[in-house]
């Protein structure tokens, strides 16, 4: 076995990042453009994060990359999936039906640690159960939490057979009630984008919708910082055979009333940064008309998945058909590690509590001078 280690995003990882994507368990969040835009906007800038991108080879060809990187916090070095706060499902990027990493795949991650800096703590986070049809044995590199939930529509049919077997009939009624009273005001349209004016328009009018709604809600503003708006208006349009960007609106006349930025991969649909006008504009709906809307559209073009990720709002049950759970690991490997994770503990107590969990995150999002 071959393991090469990369500190920065350059040609040849590309190359052989690329050619893996086309073959292999990934969601947008772990192909290269995706992260290599993060780690430029974001990653870099705020975090600081030193990279260490593990390529392991089968023979000559590479069948698994590990996007992993080191966040220092404090005098801590913590090992951690790239992708921070806005990749909503972080694992490796592994070659589908290979048994390569899966076998024996403790010593094969013994010998990676070998060839890493020292760090003090192992902290991968959101990972998904399964890579494939296998079990994802990221999850079991240490004590393993449960922290979230994340929600599906399959559409077996089309959007007439879910909306029967799913859909509530009062949820549909109140639908088409807001529809009615909506059509009094104005034209109403559905609209996606489909050139770059439209998406730079689009993506501005979510950033506007979403911060008056943490406003409002009083709840951490995740778009404060310049550097996170900067990741959604860089990232390329076309992630590769990964997906591409997907916009779109909920127009009443000229007024945006609803806006969604998301990804469209293959047959998965990412619903990802909804958001709506509040004020006298909230009692019409008009996120869960615009949610709606793409529900039907992903129908009608034959998208089979419409992912909700991860999260418990109530909304993504009256939507969804499907869940799997999310999982955290984190694990010691130094004296200063078992202090950090004894720490850490003690804040997740501690952001149970509301308005210390709002202090908490409003100190851990911002930015370092």
């Amino acid at each position: 076995m071959k393991i090469k280690i990369y500190q920065d995003f350059n040609e040849e990882l590309k190359s052989h990042w690329k050619r893996l994507e086309e073959e292999s368990y990934l969601t947008p969040f772990q192909s290269y453009s995706w992260l290599l835009n993060w780690y430029r906007t974001t990653g870099f800038p705020i975090h600081n994060i030193d990279l260490f991108i593990v390529c392991l080879f089968n023979k000559s060809s590479v069948d698994s990359i590990l996007p992993l990187g080191v966040k220092t916090v404090g005098k801590i070095k913590r090992l951690e999936w790239l992708g921070g706060l806005h990749s909503d499902y972080m694992m490796p990027v592994v070659r589908k039906e290979s048994e390569f990493i899966f076998n024996d795949f403790e010593s094969k991650w013994l010998k990676i640690l070998s060839l890493l800096p020292p760090f003090d703590v192992l902290h991968l986070t959101k990972q998904v159960p399964r890579l494939g049809d296998r079990e994802n044995p990221f999850v079991t590199l240490g004590p393993s939490t449960f922290i979230m939930n994340s929600y599906q529509a399959i559409f077996d049919g089309g959007w007439e057979e879910y909306k029967q077997k799913k859909i509530r009939k009062n949820v549909l009624a109140d639908s088409k009630r807001q529809r009615k009273r909506l059509s009094k005001l104005g034209k109403l349209e559905f609209i996606i984008s489909n050139n770059k004016e439209d998406r730079k328009k689009f993506t501005e009018e979510m950033f506007l919708q979403k911060r008056k709604g943490y406003q409002e809600m009083g709840v951490l503003d995740v778009l404060k910082p310049q550097e996170h708006q900067n990741l959604y208006i860089n990232v390329p349009t076309d992630l590769g055979c990964t997906g591409k960007i997907h916009c779109s609106v909920l127009l009443l006349g000229k007024k945006v009333i609803a806006s969604h930025w998301g990804i469209l991969s293959k047959n998965t649909f990412y619903y990802l940064m909804p958001a709506y006008e509040r004020g006298e504009w909230s009692k019409y709906s008009p996120g869960k008309l615009l949610l709606e809307n793409l529900m039907i559209w992903c129908c009608e073009n034959n998208i089979q998945t419409f992912d909700f990720t991860g999260g418990d709002e109530t909304y993504k049950k009256i939507w969804a058909n499907d869940s799997f759970p999310l999982s955290a690991v984190m694990k010691s490997y130094t004296p200063k590690g078992n202090l950090y994770l004894s720490i850490f503990k003690f804040k997740s107590i501690l952001r149970r509590m509301p308005f210390i969990g709002k202090l908490l995150k409003i100190f851990k999002l911002r930015p370092k001078k």
